[in-house]
């Protein structure tokens, strides 16, 4: 009996986040795609993710020149690089004009939490920050680091809020409106509103 309750909750959401995200109405998704049409949509999704990072990631930059902390033509140039940069390359998200920087665009897995896997991919982005990785290991401290998150308007803002609580990241992890040019210390955190993407 489980079995089938899972089994029709699996099909409920499909058939609603697919007719949600294609616009269309009460189409039988779940029972109508065969297993390969399946294995495209499943290769669809690292395209998809790549996408939204590489929008988030511009709209970050965007945020550096609205609140002057680069020019327009850093600004540009940020930009530039990001439309320009193979997805899931190693090194940062952002490293341009001595600035650092993670971008995640995860929805917590439980509501106001986020689930195992993605506080890992968190703490690796923060150590990362901190420490540096690949030709910046061990040499951030001249840099501006700022961890980027994709704000859904809902969860991510309290899921990150617990975490930085639960880590105790307080005296690290700073609001971009804390921006303060004379701190390469502290790691600002920044939300790109989703409907800015």
């Amino acid at each position: 009996m489980a079995k089938t309750n899972q089994h029709q909750q699996l099909s409920v959401n499909f058939n609603h986040s697919l007719n949600q995200a294609l616009n269309t109405q009460s189409i039988n998704y779940f029972g109508t795609l065969s297993g390969q049409r399946l294995i495209i949509l499943k290769k669809m999704l690292s395209g998809i993710n790549n996408v939204i990072t590489q929008k988030t990631t511009i709209a970050f930059a965007n945020v550096l020149c609205q609140l002057r902390i680069i020019n327009q033509n850093q600004c540009t140039q940020m930009i530039g690089i990001i439309m320009n940069a193979s997805p899931n390359s190693p090194g940062f998200d952002v490293n341009h004009a001595g600035i650092i920087a993670e971008v995640k665009c995860n929805i917590p897995v439980y509501g106001t939490q986020f689930g195992q896997g993605q506080i890992t991919g968190i703490e690796h982005d923060i150590d990362n920050l901190l420490n540096g990785k690949g030709q910046l290991k061990g040499k951030t401290s001249n840099y501006y680091k700022f961890f980027v998150l994709l704000d859904d308007g809902q969860y991510v803002t309290q899921a990150m809020n617990n975490l930085i609580y639960l880590k105790n990241w307080g005296n690290i992890i700073k609001d971009i409106t804390q921006f303060n040019p004379n701190d390469r210390n502290s790691i600002y955190l920044v939300y790109i509103p989703i409907n800015s993407i």
